[in-house]
């Protein structure tokens, strides 16, 4: 997938709950069809983010995470989180802006995020 300004190729995937890293290039020419295209990806658990309902400590089962640049959105990945709402997000994403939102709840915003763990408590929107 081409990022958002098209100065990047960006390609992240999972098979079969195993994630694959994600990688970020210079874009590359090529005609069709690709017989010989070979793009050689590494197993990349990634960095584990945890979310839970503020109010109640509950943890959550899905969430959606955006890469920001300004106001637009150039990467976004939905994130499974197990019975103790974790999940992973790609450590490439390391000192870029990520927007966090699951259903019913509040968006949650990390500037620059550092690489390291998360912990996110959500608050319930308002109706």
């Amino acid at each position: 997938m081409r990022s958002a300004d098209e100065s990047e190729l960006l390609c992240s995937t999972g098979v079969r709950g195993r994630s694959l890293e994600l990688r970020r290039a210079r874009p590359h020419s090529f005609a069709a069809p690709v017989l010989d295209m070979t793009i050689r990806l590494r197993r990349d658990a990634g960095v584990e983010v945890r979310a839970l309902d503020a109010a109640t400590g509950k943890p959550l089962r899905k969430l959606t995470a955006s890469e920001m640049r300004g106001e637009r959105a150039t990467f976004q990945v939905s994130i499974s989180l197990d019975e103790e709402g974790a999940g992973y997000i790609p450590g490439e994403l390391a000192g870029a802006a990520i927007d966090f939102w699951a259903e019913g709840y509040a968006m949650q915003s990390v500037r620059e995020w550092d690489g390291e763990r998360l912990n996110l408590k959500f608050v319930r929107e308002q109706r």
